[in-house]
């Protein structure tokens, strides 16, 4: 994927995962590099910390069934996280 384009919303929120990730223990991720990007949703879509999964649903509520799909295919796979995990409060964003 060559560049992601997110409305104020889901920027706001990524800018919160991002935050809590690093505060929480994670990497810093420059946030203006699709991969760098692409990676910390992939790393957080398999968190255990309920913040950060909090942060990452806040997320996705802003992203479009565009962005859902091309974040699919670039391997973010929240829902195998959330099924893996049990009960997480992921929504169903099909």
């Amino acid at each position: 994927m060559d560049r992601l384009i997110f409305n104020s919303g889901g920027i706001y929120h990524l800018y919160q995962l991002e935050s809590h990730f690093r505060h929480r223990g994670g990497r810093h991720y420059h946030l203006a590099d699709t991969d760098e990007c692409l990676e910390l949703l992939r790393v957080t879509a398999h968190s255990p910390d309920r913040v950060i999964q909090r942060h990452f649903q806040a997320f996705l509520e802003q992203l479009d069934p565009t962005l859902i799909d091309a974040l699919r295919q670039e391997g973010v796979d929240w829902e195998q996280a959330a099924k893996d995990a049990g009960e997480t409060g992921f929504n169903s964003l099909s």
